[in-house]
This record gives C-alpha cells, structure tokens and sequence, in this order.
C-alpha cells in the first residue's frame, strides 16, 4: 500500500516514468527477497538530495548551528532552502571538481537509488556533480540521472541500512568522514538496542573497529559541547589521529589521569598542535607538564593573565562535566575556557 505521506505527484511523475520505460536491474545491497527494481532517467533538477544521508551529517550540524535554524533539514526537507543549503554541503566536499571530471568525461557508470518520491538515497554527490555540470557548465548530456526506484513502502530503517551497505560496508570512499561514519556508527548502535555484534554486522567490520569508532565520537561530543556553538564536529574532520590516540590511552587509565591527558589533547588539537607531538601528553601529569611549559613561555604568559581574566566565571561548570575537578591547582580549564570559546577558527 503506497504511503500517504509522501509527496503523490511527485509519485505518480515516478510511476509514469516507469510505465514509460519497462527496464528494470538488480540492486544486490537492497534487503528484500526482490532486488530488481525499476531503472529511469530523471532530470537531475528533479530527483531531490536526501538530508538524511549520513554522508553530510556533521556539515549539516554546522550548517544548523552557524545559521541558529534548528529546523533547516527537517522543516521541509524537499524545499527549496533545505534543498540549495544542501547542495552546497555536496558541492564543498573534498573531491567534488574531480567527480565532475570524471561524469564529464565518462559519464554515469552506475545509477543512482531513489525513493519512489524521487528522494536519492544513494547518488546524491554524482547528482549534485550531474547538476552543476547541466547548470553551471551547459553540459547537455548531463541533463538526466539514471535512478532505481525503490517500492513506496520503504521503510526509514530499510533506507538506512541500505544506505550503509551500499556506502560503508561495501564501497567506502574517502569522502565519507570519520566523523560522518562515526555519527552513522552512533545511530544504529542506539537503534540496535546498544548491541554491538548488530551494528558491527551492519557495517561489515569487526566490534573493536565500531565501537573505538562510537568511543572517539564520545570525546569529540564533549570537545564541541564546551565550545559554546563556535566549533562543530565537522570542524575536526582532520584531527582523527588525535581522538583515536586519545581514546586508546584512557580508556583504561584512573578518572584523574583520563582527565588530565585529554585536558591536553582537547587544548593540544584547538591550538593545531600535531598529534605526534600530543604524544608524550600520554601521561598522569599531562595537565601539569602543559600548564608549566606556558607558563615558562615569557612571550604566553602575558596571555594566561589575560585568559584568567577573560573567561566568565561560570567557565568551568560545563568544563567539569567533561574534566572532573576543575578546583585542582594544576588543571587546565581556564586555558581551555579561553580556547573553545573563541570564535576564530585555527
């Protein structure tokens, strides 16, 4: 039975198309019995861009928080705002010129998966690449996208695991961000009833390899919670390297330890400061050692006086939620105050 919540017109355009054109092809990731589905070609300036795909989930956080609209993905996710904001997610990603090379050269070499109002579900970068050549650069033969159309009753729980066989699981691209797969990890861990042996069969890895995954995705939750707004996860896109370190090494260290070194590491990783050189901050005194070494600093210190007067005196309660103690003389939350709530970008 067609569900009464989708967009008809644009279904029944879907359907047409598919009377129109009889092809059909096997999608081997979809989870029914029946994998062949219905193949057309759809203008690329029809077909709409999924704000739901895992791809752009922590760009689109930014997006949400710069702009103060809560709403801008979910409100209407097929209007024209959602949809352009969206588009420009596709468009700023690492490779997306190269992709476009690419289709002009080649072509579409594989089709592209659509709900059956037409919302992609895989495709969406080749889209928006087909798109901009069509607009941008009146590159005629880029008009249309190939598409397969999945049943109208598709479920967002069949959407999503689809998403993550086809994109994850069994063709990983660079593109996808450590950030954006760990935030995929997050979501099916909680709707898997936090069961780790469902979500690492999901992804097709190993348990260790999802849940350290889900653990530096825990750490980067609190690093932007403390910012107050001015850092988002999708800032941190290059700093893997230090998250995954830092997890490793607390994870089973004392609280007051675990404290102290990612004290470090968080002021370490805002400050651009490599995470090799983060590596002899693997110690119970972590805190300390950095307070010192600024301390002693001559061309620094003038600073620490200033951060001590800058930061607002309830600073550290948010702080102590992600530190401990913030009361303890050799800890570094005033500094790291100071640094999560400036609004410039290193």
């Amino acid at each position: 039975m067609m569900n009464p919540v989708l967009d008809q017109e644009r279904v029944q355009h879907l359907v047409a198309r598919q009377s129109s054109s009889k092809r059909r092809a096997l999608l081997a990731a979809w989870s029914r019995p029946d994998r062949e589905l219905p193949l057309v070609d759809l203008e690329v300036t029809w077909v709409r861009l999924s704000t739901l795909n895992h791809r752009t989930k922590a760009e689109q956080m930014r997006e949400i928080e710069t702009k103060g609209r809560p709403d801008l993905f979910s409100a209407d996710p097929m209007g024209s705002e959602a949809q352009a904001a969206q588009l420009r997610i596709l468009k700023s990603q690492p490779g997306f010129d190269d992709l476009k090379a690419d289709l002009r050269e080649r072509g579409q070499q594989e089709p592209a998966v659509a709900t059956a109002e037409g919302v992609l579900v895989n495709g969406n970068r080749r889209s928006a690449a087909l798109r901009s050549l069509y607009l941008d650069n009146q590159h005629a033969p880029s008009r249309y996208v190939r598409c397969l159309v999945l049943p109208a009753d598709a479920t967002m729980d069949e959407l999503v695991d689809l998403e993550t066989e086809l994109q994850i699981a069994r063709d990983f691209r660079e593109d996808y961000s450590w950030v954006n797969e760990a935030l995929l990890i997050e979501e099916l861990f909680n709707r898997e009833a936090q069961n780790w042996d469902r979500v690492a069969a999901r992804m097709h890895k190993d348990v260790p390899k999802v849940r350290a995954q889900y653990e530096k995705l825990q750490q980067l939750h609190q690093l932007v919670a403390l910012s107050d707004g001015t850092r988002h996860h999708a800032d941190f896109d290059e700093n893997e390297s230090a998250f995954e370190e830092l997890t490793r090494h607390i994870r089973t260290k004392p609280k007051a330890e675990a404290n102290s070194v990612r004290g470090a590491y968080f002021l370490g990783t805002l400050t651009g400061v490599n995470y090799r050189d983060l590596r002899h901050l693997q110690r119970p005194d972590a805190a300390a050692l950095v307070r010192q070494e600024l301390e002693s600093d001559p061309t620094i210190a003038p600073l620490l006086c200033a951060i001590r007067h800058d930061v607002p005196n309830n600073g550290g309660d948010v702080l102590d939620d992600a530190l401990g103690d913030a009361a303890q003389e050799e800890d570094l939350s005033d500094i790291l105050a100071f640094f999560v709530r400036s609004a410039a970008k290193r």
